[in-house]
């Protein structure tokens, strides 16, 4: 109501500072019908609260107030005796691989226990031998844990086609890297193991037999585990161990084991290549073998035929171990071929040395072999540059530059330079035609393949076993290339003399070609095959 006055005191409303005002006769006087002891209920005057209590009593926060766990949220999930918490006193829970405790005030979390041992699980606030229901993989068999978390129940061994356990399933062996040689082919596997199929005339299987038995589908090599690199030649086949070092089997003519021992029999598992260490990466042609080192230099072993030990002499004496390639400082990819060798440097350069009978080493001059290295050139006698990969077939080489473009020099009889014309050799680079957006090149004996960004293959040369791959039942040489029929997904590619094979993403690899050997490896007898097919147990 209102009520006559000579003065009114405002102050305290809305936490504005006390104001004194002179005004007319009247003043405001205002009922609240509040039970809240922290609301305005007294007057205040010059700055003093009277006759009310302080808005800010009680607790320091409306956020942390509840009455039950839907009021919180958050890094507080949890209402305790009023108030959102991190936890509940004194409870326990599994945190990973131990068991916790919520600490006296809720704030957070104490490792109580930490599972390890016989008991390295933790289920129920209790370290258990596993979690029920949870899934391994012992010995290479599937097994699952017991409802009572005490051991687990294992199922048989993997074999045949799904040979390999994964996630506590039967599945298909995963490779992360193939290499075709002559007439087989090796796959790296995930759990640093080598298997090989196709041709062991010569031992370059691997798997310790003698009977020279060829095998259609892969074999373990034993006694390999922990590879860091892999590489399979014309007769042969070699890695790069956890160590850096390397071991070789299969033919040794030549001396391209390696091992120092002029004996060319063959060697049927793997055996030290001598005065090697630090080794980054591996190149096999037909009869030598070089290795790139990891300060960027190269030791070569095995024929020097032509000179393509690349260590300055002429002699084609062979090396029964490794030696020094003179004038290399800065390699970083290395290839070998029938004949030849090359190495890519880190300045996007290449160099090129031995037999150049067909402008294989591509310098612009077939009239005599290199003994060294020696830059590869343009017509304009420029040097090739840009360069991001290099691959070498028997008698020609070709590079990926960093465009996605191919340029291929050297022999073309078969059209493996792919540049639309089969009738000339080639001593100087010149374009692969219609190839855009490469993501890698391989060179076979006589073909050669480019992998695509989009996970396609394109083949192109010799295609008279089909290792094109376009599925054409006219299998005439291939002058430029053409696209490998059902192939999606792929993320690398290798080469041999007569086939070539795909690395797919989960691992699974597909081959097509040349089967003469069972090089193939999908279990069947030497048979050649115009489009991929799946490697068995891959």
């Amino acid at each position: 109501m209102l009520s006559r006055k000579y003065h009114l005191v405002l102050a305290g409303l809305l936490g504005l500072v006390v104001t004194h005002c002179v005004l007319p006769e009247y003043s405001i006087e205002t009922e609240t019908e509040s039970d809240n002891d922290g609301g305005l209920g007294g007057e205040n005057v010059g700055g003093e609260n009277v006759g009310g209590a302080s808005a800010s009593g009680g607790r320091e926060s409306s956020s942390s107030v509840c009455k039950e766990n839907s009021e919180c949220g958050g890094d507080t999930p949890v209402c305790v005796n009023g108030g959102c918490s991190v936890c509940v006193p004194d409870t326990t829970e599994c945190e990973e691989d131990s068991v916790a405790q919520c600490n006296s005030d809720g704030s957070g979390w104490d490792t109580l226990k930490q599972c390890d041992g016989a008991t390295p699980s933790c289920h129920e606030s209790e370290c258990v031998v596993c979690v029920p229901e949870s899934v391994t993989c012992e010995d290479n068999a599937p097994a699952v844990c017991l409802a009572n978390a005490t051991g687990w129940s294992v199922g048989s061994e993997c074999q045949d086609a799904t040979p390999a356990c994964y996630d506590g399933a039967c599945e298909h062996s995963r490779a992360v890297s193939i290499h075709a040689g002559g007439s087989h082919t090796c796959a790296l596997l995930d759990n640093g193991s080598v298997q090989c199929w196709g041709s062991d005339y010569h031992g370059q299987i691997g798997d310790g037999g003698v009977a020279r038995e060829d095998r259609f589908s892969p074999v373990d090599i034993e006694g390999l585990s922990d590879i860091r690199a892999l590489a399979a030649g014309l007769s042969n086949t070699c890695v790069v161990l956890e160590n850096k070092k390397v071991q070789c089997w299969g033919s040794n003519g030549s001396g391209k084991l390696g091992n120092g021992d002029t004996n060319s029999d063959p060697v049927f598992s793997p055996g030290d290549v001598i005065g090697l260490s630090n080794v980054a990466s591996l190149a096999i042609g037909s009869d030598h073998v070089c290795a790139l080192l990891e300060g960027g230099t190269m030791k070569c072993w095995g024929s020097n035929a032509s000179g393509k030990l690349g260590f300055g002499s002429s002699s084609g004496a062979p090396k029964f171990s490794p030696v020094d390639v003179v004038g290399l400082t800065d390699a970083k990819e290395i290839g070998a071929g029938q004949g030849h060798t090359c190495a890519l440097l880190n300045s996007g350069t290449v160099k090129c040395w031995g037999g150049d009978g067909y402008g294989e080493v591509g310098d612009g001059d077939t009239v005599q072999d290199r003994y060294s290295p020696v830059d590869v050139t343009d017509l304009s006698d420029v040097k090739l540059t840009d360069v991001v990969s290099i691959s070498l077939g028997y008698m020609h080489t070709c590079a990926l530059l960093s465009g996605g473009n191919v340029k291929c020099w050297g022999s073309d009889g078969n059209g493996q330079i792919g540049n639309g014309d089969s009738a000339w050799d080639t001593d100087n680079p010149v374009d692969a035609i219609g190839l855009a957006d490469v993501k890698s090149i391989s060179a076979g004996g006589y073909h050669t393949c480019a992998l695509l960004d989009n996970g396609t293959v394109k083949c192109w040369g010799w295609d008279t076993q089909g290792q094109v791959g376009d599925g054409a039942a006219n299998i005439d040489d291939k002058i430029s290339p053409v696209l490998v029929e059902g192939l999606s997904g792929v993320e690398s590619i290798t080469s041999g003399e007569y086939h070539n094979c795909a690395l797919l993403g989960d691992g699974g690899i597909k081959c097509w070609g040349g089967d003469a050997a069972g090089a193939i490896g999908d279990g069947l007898m030497t048979q050649d095959t115009t489009v991929p097919v799946q490697v068995y147990s891959f």
